[in-house]
């Protein structure tokens, strides 16, 4: 396991500078980059795994050849969003305005992705969107496969997460969780740390228990209980992939 790595305060102002100075040099553009590292930086001060660990794997770089985000009026109320391979946060964001959008004049919204690059994120960020404009934020979302089915060890879902916020007369109220025992993340920034991750988080290749970060990437996580997420998890991949015509896990089998 490699070696903890010294830490270096840096204000907020100094962090978000760097972190959009950082996001340019991939070839984003300024706009892009400034989604992103806001996206970046909601999870980053709730001390979620889905910060600027995205920008030191490269995760969040511009595919070549992108083009622009098109959405597709299904039915009053719905939308689908072609990426054109963009970033995953940029669709993201985009796809939460236009549920709000599309909700402020039909009652409810519904925008779906599909074609995307990369990562979308904290999905919270963009419930918590939403929610700030009056509105109830529901977002899910699908993801490679890296969490085995309850009961199994090799990896068959997604880590699947789901978001829910809701307005109140301060600060919405927000659930952003994912439906396996860790985030896929809170593994990749365990084994960059040099640290291990809680006990009866993840399988290693063999299907034996592990909190070894690097032993869990080469294995499987685990759900957050059971069945239940389990059955959670297929649920927010069939309403994540089929419905909008994104990929489903196993479709390269």
């Amino acid at each position: 396991m490699a070696a903890a790595r010294p830490t270096q305060s840096l204000s907020l102002e100094e962090l978000e500078a760097l972190a959009l100075d950082a996001l340019k040099a991939t070839g984003l553009s300024t706009e892009h980059a400034t989604i992103i590292k806001d996206v970046l930086l909601y999870a980053e001060l709730r001390d979620n795994s889905q910060g600027l660990v995205k920008i030191v794997e490269g995760v969040v770089s511009p595919v070549p050849g992108a083009g622009e985000i098109e959405v597709e009026q299904k039915a009053p109320g719905v939308a689908r969003i072609n990426g054109n391979q963009n970033v995953g946060m940029v669709v993201a964001t985009r796809a939460a305005e236009e549920a709000a959008r599309l909700a402020k004049t039909n009652g409810i919204g519904v925008a779906g992705t599909w074609n995307v690059s990369t990562s979308t994120g904290a999905i919270g960020c963009y419930a918590e969107k939403m929610a700030l404009g009056g509105l109830i934020g529901i977002v899910m979302c699908g993801s490679p496969k890296v969490m085995a089915m309850a009961g199994g060890i090799d990896p068959v879902f997604g880590t699947n997460p789901i978001a829910i916020a809701a307005p109140t007369r301060g600060e919405p109220i927000v659930l952003d969780m994912a439906t396996s025992a860790i985030t896929f993340f809170e593994i990749v920034n365990a084994a960059r740390q040099g640290t291990k991750i809680p006990d009866g988080a993840a399988f290693d290749p063999d299907g034996k228990p592990t909190n070894d970060p690097a032993q869990a990437l080469a294995g499987a996580m685990r759900t957050f209980d059971g069945y239940k997420a389990a059955g959670l998890a297929l649920m927010l991949e069939i309403m994540t992939a089929p419905l909008t015509g994104a990929g489903v896990v196993g479709d390269e089998d």
